[in-house]
C-alpha cells in the first residue's frame, strides 16, 4: 500500500507540522529516504526527510515532483515555497532528526506489515471474520461491520457497541432489522447504491443516525451484493483510518465477489422457466411440466401473478424489495423472482380459509407501505391461473398496474378486477367514439344552481352499494328520506328507469368513461371504505 500525503500529516501530527503544498498535489510513497547530496532526489514515491539547509542540495527543477518533510523554520524555507514551487511538510527545528524519522519509518512499517498479513489472509482464502479481526487493528471501538445481500453480518470487528443501541443489535444478533433495512431503503441508499461504490463518508442524518460512517457498497454488473461500513461511535475518524478503511473495502470486496455464489449473474433455471413461461418461447407443453416437476412448482394449483415495477429500475431496490418479500409475506406464495427490471411475485390463488384471508390483509397493508418506502407499484392478476397460462396472468397484471398508476396513483396495488373494465374500453374507443357510448345525460346531474348536493357521486354510491338507502346516506353524510328524494329526482332528470340492470350496468360504464377521460378516479370516488379499509386478495 502507498501512504497518502494526508496519511503523513496524521503521523507528524505530534510534530506540529505544517503543510506546503497546493491543493491539487496527491501524494502516494511506497519508501522513506533521508536526504543525500550524493543521492540526488527524483522519485514522487519516495519521501524525503531532510533539514531546511539540505534543501540547497536539490535540484530547483525536482522541486515540484517531490515531497521532502523538511527540520527547520518557516523563514529558512520561503525561498523555495514561495509561487508553490516546493512541497514541503515542516517541523520545527526544536525537534530531532532522530524522533521524526524513527516515527516515520515505525509507522511506515506498521501499516505495511498490516497490508500484508491482510494479503496473507486474502491469499490464503480465510473465514471473513478472521480477514476483520486483522483489518480492525486500526480503528479502535468503533464498529466495522460487513453484511451480505440478505443484510445477514458475515464480518465485524468488535462483539458489542454498548454506547449504540441498533449497532449493538446487529453485532449481537448478526443481522440488519426490517426497520433498519426499511430506513435504509427511506433514505434512498439502495436507490443510490452506485454512490456508494466507492467508499463514502455519510454525516447524520444517516441510517443509523451515526455522528460519522463510512459506508461502501460491493456489487456485480450492478447486482446489490452487500456492503462494508464502519460506524464512528467512539471516536472522531481520521483521514488515517479513512483511507485505510477504504484500502481495506476495496480489498475485502474484491475477495468476496471473486469466491461468492452470490456473485454469479447469469440467470437461474426459475428466472429462465418464468421467462419461457410469460414469453412462450417454447410450446412443448411436456418440456414445461418437466421442467415444472423439477422446480417443485406443482402442476396441479391454481396461482395468481403480481408484477412489482418502478418508474426508474434500480437493481438494490430490486434485491431489497425480494428479501423482505420473503419475510413480511404471511399469505401463501410460491416464488419471488427477478424478472427483467420487475419482480414476480408466484401466488397461491385457490386459498378459500378465513384465517389466511385475515393474514392476506394483514401482509398487504406491510406490503404497500414497502412499495411506498421503496416507489415501487404492484399489479395483480385474477386468481385462478394454471401455471402454464401465466403468459395471460402476467399481461393482467401490467395492464392492472398501467391503469392503476394512471388513475389512483397513490393505491400502489391494483387488480385487474378492478381495472379490467378500462382496458376494454380503451380497446373500444379504438373503433368508436366514447361520447357516443356513456349516458349523455349524466351531465345534467351537474346542475350549478343545486351544487350543494353532489349527484353524480350519490348516484355511483347507490349504484356500487348495490342500491342500498342505508349504505348511500351513511357514505354522502345524508338522511336516508333526502337520499330517496334525490334519487327520485336523479330518475327524472335521467328519464331511466334505475330498477332494470341493463340500465345500472350502462350508467356504471358511463362512470368508468368518465374516469378514463378525466385520467383519475376522483371526483365520483366512494367517499368512505365500508369493508374497513381491508383490500380483498380475491378482488
Amino acid at each position: 500500500m502507498r501512504l497518502a500525503h494526508s496519511i503523513i500529516l496524521d503521523i507528524l501530527k505530534p510534530f506540529q507540522v505544517q503543510a506546503f503544498l497546493p491543493p491539487q498535489i496527491r501524494f502516494r510513497f511506497q519508501y522513506i529516504q533521508l536526504l543525500d547530496e550524493g543521492n540526488p532526489p527524483c522519485d514522487s514515491q519516495v519521501l524525503y526527510l531532510g533539514s531546511a539547509g539540505q534543501l540547497s542540495f536539490v535540484e530547483p527543477a525536482l522541486f515540484s515532483q517531490i515531497c521532502i518533510v523538511c527540520i527547520g523554520t518557516e523563514e529558512a524555507i520561503q525561498t523555495y515555497v514561495k509561487n508553490d514551487c516546493a512541497n514541503l511538510l515542516l517541523i520545527p527545528e526544536h525537534h530531532s532528526m532522530a524522533c521524526v524519522a524513527n516515527r516515520l519509518y515505525s509507522s511506515f512499517d506498521e501499516i505495511q506489515r498490516w497490508c500484508a498479513e491482510l494479503d496473507m489472509a486474502i491469499l490464503s482464502k480465510q473465514d471473513y471474520q478472521t480477514i476483520f479481526s486483522i483489518g480492525s487493528r486500526f480503528f479502535g471501538e468503533n464498529a466495522m461491520i460487513m453484511v451480505n445481500s440478505s443484510y445477514n453480518v458475515i464480518g465485524s470487528n468488535l462483539p458489542a457497541a454498548p454506547n449504540h443501541e441498533r449497532i449493538d443489535h446487529i453485532l449481537k444478533n448478526g443481522y440488519y432489522t426490517k426497520e433498519m433495512t426499511d430506513d435504509l431503503a427511506r433514505m434512498g441508499y439502495q436507490a443510490n447504491g452506485t454512490k456508494y461504490t466507492s467508499p463514502s463518508i455519510l454525516y447524520p442524518p444517516n441510517y443509523m443516525n451515526c455522528p460519522l460512517m463510512v459506508l461502501s457498497n460491493h456489487a456485480d454488473n450492478g447486482i446489490f451484493l452487500g456492503f462494508i461500513t464502519i460506524y464512528f461511535i467512539k471516536d472522531e475518524p481520521t483521514q488515517t483510518q479513512f483511507e485505510l478503511f477504504c484500502y481495506f473495502a476495496r480489498k475485502v470486496s474484491r475477495y468476496y465477489l471473486e469466491n461468492n455464489e452470490e456473485s454469479v449473474s447469469t440467470l437461474t433455471p426459475l428466472e429462465v422457466f418464468m421467462s419461457d413461461l410469460i414469453t412462450h418461447t417454447r410450446e412443448d407443453e411436456t418440456f414445461l411440466q418437466d421442467r415444472a416437476r423439477s422446480l417443485r412448482l406443482p402442476l396441479d394449483a391454481s396461482y395468481r401473478l403480481s408484477v412489482i415495477q418502478w418508474d426508474n429500475f434500480i437493481l438494490p431496490q430490486a434485491d431489497y424489495i425480494m428479501n423482505r418479500l420473503r419475510t413480511c409475506l404471511k399469505f401463501p406464495f410460491f416464488r419471488v423472482i427477478l424478472y427483467h427490471n420487475s419482480v414476480l411475485l408466484l401466488l397461491q390463488g385457490n386459498i378459500s380459509s378465513l384465517k389466511v384471508m385475515e393474514e392476506i390483509n394483514e401482509s398487504l397493508g406491510e406490503f404497500g407501505e414497502l412499495l411506498k418506502i421503496c416507489q415501487g407499484y404492484a399489479g395483480f392478476s385474477t386468481s385462478g391461473f394454471p401455471l402454464l397460462k401465466m403468459n395471460i396472468a402476467y399481461q393482467q397484471a401490467l395492464t392492472a398496474a398501467r391503469y392503476g398508476m394512471m388513475l389512483n396513483p397513490e393505491s400502489r396495488i391494483y387488480f385487474y378486477s378492478h381495472y379490467f373494465v378500462y382496458e376494454m374500453l380503451d380497446d373500444y374507443k379504438k373503433r368508436y367514439d366514447l361520447e357516443d357510448m356513456y349516458v349523455q345525460k349524466l351531465k345534467y346531474l351537474m346542475n350549478p344552481a343545486e351544487e350543494r348536493y353532489d349527484n353524480l357521486a350519490l348516484l355511483r354510491n347507490y349504484l356500487l352499494t348495490e342500491r342500498s338507502i342505508s349504505a348511500t346516506a351513511k357514505l354522502m353524510h345524508m338522511h336516508r328520506n333526502s337520499v330517496i328524494y334525490r334519487l327520485g329526482k336523479i330518475q327524472e332528470i335521467l328519464a331511466l328507469d334505475l330498477n332494470d340492470p341493463d340500465v345500472r350496468l350502462r350508467l356504471l360504464i358511463s362512470f368508468k368513461i368518465l374516469e378514463l377521460q378525466a385520467g383519475h378516479i376522483q371526483p365520483f370516488q366512494i367517499t368512505e371504505d365500508h369493508s374497513n379499509g381491508a383490500i380483498s386478495f380475491f378482488e
